[in-house]
């Protein structure tokens, strides 16, 4: 977070602009959270459905979020992870995982596909029930049903319940990856009108 703030990372158009200033302003958690093995079913959720954080790593994730804010940036959170993932699926992992993500103050959440709790459609109905007030970004990593739907009758709009959405698969670092690989499967979409102002 220091890093993206800092204005000694660089100099455009002949200023030292930090990379918040260039529009990176979102830093997202990533997988690496959560106590492994500590919850149901050998999972990272309690009974209840909360999610069980590794404090050892991260003492303290809304003190983390706060900061993030303290320097006008947006935090992310990721769930359904694929290190350790969580085979239980309940329907209370769902709630616990977006009651904590609301209660700690996040402004967005990547849902993979690695874990159990595939259903984009029920994370987005949650997001919007337990944080009306703060929309918070939904971000579908592949979670079922992973792409947008063309509309089903004339002038309806797509299915579309979240704001971004992974056309491919984990970009490799590579030209020829990101050319070839990544960025090609984005046209099939676009040709379809489902990439558009609110779900890209």
């Amino acid at each position: 977070m220091d890093a993206m703030v800092s204005p000694a990372r660089g100099i455009w158009d002949g200023r030292n602009l930090t990379l918040a200033q260039l529009g990176y302003n979102d830093v997202g958690l990533d997988d690496g959270w959560q106590a492994c093995h500590a919850g149901v079913n050998g999972g990272y959720h309690a009974a209840n459905g909360s999610p069980i954080v590794n404090t050892a790593i991260f003492p303290n994730l809304t003190a983390m979020v706060d900061y993030a804010h303290g320097k006008n940036l947006t935090a992310g959170f990721y769930s359904n992870n694929c290190y350790c993932a969580d085979s239980n699926y309940a329907v209370q992992n769902f709630i616990g995982d977006v009651q904590f993500i609301v209660a700690a103050g996040f402004d967005g959440l990547k849902v993979d596909s690695c874990g159990a709790e595939k259903d984009v459609q029920l994370w987005s109905s949650l997001l919007q029930e337990y944080s009306p007030a703060k929309p918070v970004v939904l971000e579908n990593c592949h979670n079922g049903p992973w792409a947008p739907q063309p509309p089903r009758k004339p002038d309806s709009p797509p299915w579309c319940p979240f704001n971004l959405y992974r056309s491919s698969l984990d970009i490799m670092l590579n030209y020829g990856a990101i050319m070839g690989n990544n960025l090609q499967t984005v046209p099939q979409y676009a040709d379809q009108n489902l990439s558009f102002p609110g779900c890209w």
